[in-house]
């Protein structure tokens, strides 16, 4: 809700196209009474992070020109559209993963998915913000061609840390696809983040830097995404069992995406209770901070950092490389990819 409340309230969009799996009775009332109209596609054998790669398509499809992705847990802060006209129709425009991001951008994802490199990326791409038009056909229906793959659909039945570092999800594929030869010559623009864009993946996901920085322009970033964990699904505090756990919770009441809906949602029609802070701690942070989006939990971000510096020192990495999975070469530009499954 809060993602298209975001977008109505900061742009003139007129053309705006809702997706949800599983839509509840309230959600679909509340849709019914906004200027947006509901998705009627066919997302079958796609799933999870992966249907958006198929929504784009079909869209293209229909003959829209145009089409942005937005993820349903980013808020909009800022006229986007206005940003974005600044490009060509055939440039493509991503975000930036975060800082502390696994082996960032770089050829691996795309020799291990059997391409061959034709640029390297200093930060891999995050697709929770995607723009493309119908220039970009080609690269859209061969990601989808990438997310069929049985040997990818093999690794998405694993939990996702135990995914080898290219496959993890959609985005893990499109810098990947991106970033080899064949589609090298298409101009990439990625939202900074920090400056555009909020990546709030753990305190420090929107690193301490970054947040001076925000600070010193006296202004938001175009959007703010809450990745990980949701916000409005940490559960009740009387469950939170172990130091970890409690952290993460604290985070979630204390993250720049909780302030912000916080403060320009909280007072809409109908109550956001999960903004509210439980813990005595999270109640600290945002009083001593007076609700500021940025400071609020600078001293778990500042934990933060320090903490995945030192495990990239020390090279320590959440996900490992598995030949199981790695391709030969591919040109997945076909519809049809005949290969066997990992272990066969």
């Amino acid at each position: 809700m809060l993602a298209v409340e975001s977008i109505l309230r900061h742009t003139n969009s007129t053309d705006i196209i809702v997706s949800h799996r599983f839509p509840d009775p309230v959600f679909r009332a509340w849709l019914k009474a906004q200027p947006v109209r509901e998705a009627q596609l066919d997302t079958t054998g796609f799933s999870g992070w992966n249907i958006k790669a198929r929504i784009i398509q079909q869209l293209l499809q229909q003959g829209y020109p145009e089409v942005i992705w937005i993820d349903a847990d980013i808020l909009v802060c800022g006229n986007f559209l206005e940003k974005f006209t600044d490009f060509s129709p055939s440039t493509v425009i991503a975000t930036e993963e975060t800082a502390f991001g696994q082996r960032q951008g770089g050829s691996h994802r795309t020799v291990s998915w059997g391409l061959k490199p034709g640029r390297r990326l200093a930060r891999t791409i995050n697709t929770g913000v995607l723009r493309v038009t119908c220039e970009h056909t080609e690269l859209i229906d061969t990601w989808c061609n990438m997310l069929s793959h049985p040997v990818y659909r093999q690794s998405q039945r694993l939990r996702w840390f135990e995914r080898p570092l290219h496959m993890v999800g959609d985005q893990e594929a499109f810098t990947a696809l991106v970033c080899a030869d064949e589609f090298a010559h298409i101009p990439l623009y990625q939202l900074r983040s920090g400056v555009e864009i909020a990546q709030c993946f753990g305190p420090a996901g929107f690193t301490p830097a970054e947040r001076v920085k925000a600070w010193l322009r006296s202004r938001r970033p175009l959007f703010v995404h809450a990745m990980g964990t949701k916000p409005w699904a940490r559960g009740p505090l009387e469950k939170v069992r172990g130091l970890r756990a409690l952290y993460n919770y604290i985070h979630l009441e204390t993250c720049p995406y909780t302030l912000i809906a916080s403060i320009d949602y909280g007072s809409r029609r109908y109550p956001l209770d999960w903004t509210r802070p439980r813990h005595r701690v999270s109640r600290l942070f945002r009083r001593l901070s007076g609700d500021h989006y940025l400071f609020c939990q600078l001293p778990l971000a500042l934990f933060d950092s320090a903490t995945r510096l030192l495990r990239r020192v020390l090279g320590i990495g959440r996900y490992q490389a598995n030949a199981r999975f790695t391709l030969e070469a591919q040109d997945f530009r076909r519809s049809t990819v005949t290969t066997s499954t990992p272990g066969s």
